[in-house]
């Protein structure tokens, strides 16, 4: 009789963890929802953020602790890592990066670890080492080409092998033959409608590639704008949005970048995927911008955008003074870009 009361109490012991474990999970995918409140400022808003972040990941790291043995344990710790990494970039706290690739590690030594979540540890590692160099040197590059490929040779048929593939595509922006052989490695793995699209969109910028682009516009500051008028220019054309802020920054170095130059020798022009023209002229107000802008509130739904196969911010292309696409994405090099196309014969 002692020994079934006791066994009754540990099940309702256990009963009892079980359902505190489900109603702080319930928490935590409330919280990872966003943060709630009505932001008057851009500063309020990055605020706000930054106080659902500290929720989530206090709420993160207490259920970790708490639950060990819960099946959403490791979910918890990939929620984790992937939080920090956003922290880092948002809030430039680069130990937060290496919190979060702490995580992972532990989680592949951990024998504990499920088999069938080893594969969403290795994709998160591989995103995080992304998230993190967005602009690789050659080693970086070659470091996580190795990781895609390992994935690729671990986990053939996961799913999200192809979009991985069209990441690694967008490091060789600088080398279309490689480019395009990898978007066509991505595409014969991609099942999502929305993955054929980003790399059917990376095609049709490949596919543009010293060609003439055709860019005509009515500009937010009211100057209609034919980029055929610019022949005899260099032409730098920025693509961009308020709520992508590494895009706005990037927004102040293109007007920096614009100014060196001659008027008469450069010519920048903005692509907005903003929704907000108000948000979109505070930008532009705070930030100096003068060269023409186009904006119809429409974001990634913008017809101009989808016409020119745009999917990521930022990007920055430059045209020759024939009106020829000559870069992919001139991010890293755009002064030394510039420079050569000026003095092309």
């Amino acid at each position: 009789m002692r020994t079934a009361v006791c066994a009754f109490s540990l099940s309702l012991i256990s009963n009892f963890a079980f359902a505190d474990a489900l109603k702080d999970w319930e928490q935590i995918i409330a919280l990872s929802a966003g943060p709630k409140g009505d932001a008057q400022t851009r500063e309020q808003a990055r605020q706000l953020m930054i106080q659902n972040f500290e929720e989530q990941q206090r709420a993160l790291q207490l259920f970790i602790a708490t639950y060990p043995a819960d099946s959403h344990n490791v979910e918890a710790s990939l929620r984790l890592s992937h939080l920090l990494a956003v922290r880092c970039d948002l809030e430039g706290k680069p130990e937060y990066y290496t919190v979060a690739a702490k995580i992972l590690d532990k989680l592949e030594a951990d024998p504990a670890t499920p088999p069938a979540k080893l594969p969403d540890v290795a994709y998160s590692r591989i995103t995080l080492l992304m998230h993190h160099t967005p602009n690789p040197d050659g080693v970086q590059r070659e470091t996580l080409v190795a990781y895609v490929r390992k994935f690729q040779k671990d986990y053939p048929s996961d799913h999200r092998l192809a979009n991985l593939l069209a990441e690694m595509a967008s490091l060789y922006d600088s080398d279309p033959e490689t480019k395009r052989q990898l978007l066509e490695e991505a595409l014969r793995y991609a099942g999502d409608d929305a993955v054929k699209q980003r790399i059917n969109d990376d095609f049709k910028r490949l596919a543009m590639l010293g060609r003439p682009v055709e860019l005509k516009f009515d500009s937010v500051q009211g100057e209609p704008i034919d980029v055929t008028k610019y022949r005899g220019k260099v032409v730098l054309v920025y693509f961009f949005a308020n709520w992508a802020r590494p895009s706005v920054l990037g927004l102040i170095e293109v007007k920096r970048i614009a100014d060196q130059f001659p008027k008469n020798k450069v010519q920048a022009l903005g692509i907005s995927l903003d929704k907000s023209k108000e948000a979109l002229t505070a930008t532009m107000t705070k930030a100096g911008i003068d060269f023409p802008v186009y904006f119809d509130g429409k974001g990634w739904e913008s017809p101009l955008a989808r016409s020119l196969g745009i999917n990521a911010l930022p990007t920055a292309w430059v045209l020759d003074r024939s009106g020829n696409l000559r870069t992919l994405n001139a991010m890293n090099s755009t002064e030394a870009i510039i420079t050569q196309l000026m003095e092309e014969k």
